[in-house]
C-alpha cells in the first residue's frame, strides 16, 4: 500500500484552525495541546487515531471531511526546510 499525502493545513482550517481544532479534540476526549497541532503542520502529517476522530468529528458535525479533497499533489509534497522556524509556517 503507498504513502498517501495529505495537505494538514487544509484539513486543520476545515475545523476552523488550530485552536478550535483543539478543543474539539480535547472535548472528545484527547489530551492534546495546540503545539501538538504545530507539529502535526511541521511535519505534513496527522497521527492515525486523531485523524480517525476528526473524520468522526466532522460527520457528527454535518461537515464530512472528503479527504480526496485533501490530497497534495506531488509537487507539493516536499518537507519545509528544517532551518526554518516553525513560527514561520503557522497562522
Amino acid at each position: 500500500m503507498s504513502k498517501q499525502d495529505f495537505d494538514v493545513a487544509k484539513i486543520v482550517d476545515h475545523f476552523g484552525g488550530r485552536s478550535a481544532l483543539h478543543v474539539k479534540l480535547v472535548d472528545a476526549g484527547h489530551k492534546i495541546t495546540v503545539r501538538a497541532i504545530d507539529q502535526w503542520l511541521y511535519r505534513g502529517t496527522i497521527p492515525s487515531g486523531f485523524l480517525a476522530t476528526m473524520l468522526r468529528l466532522s460527520v457528527l458535525s454535518g461537515e464530512p471531511l472528503d479527504l480526496s479533497k485533501f490530497t497534495k499533489k506531488a509537487d507539493q509534497r516536499s518537507r519545509p526546510d528544517s532551518r526554518e522556524p516553525i513560527d514561520s509556517l503557522l497562522d
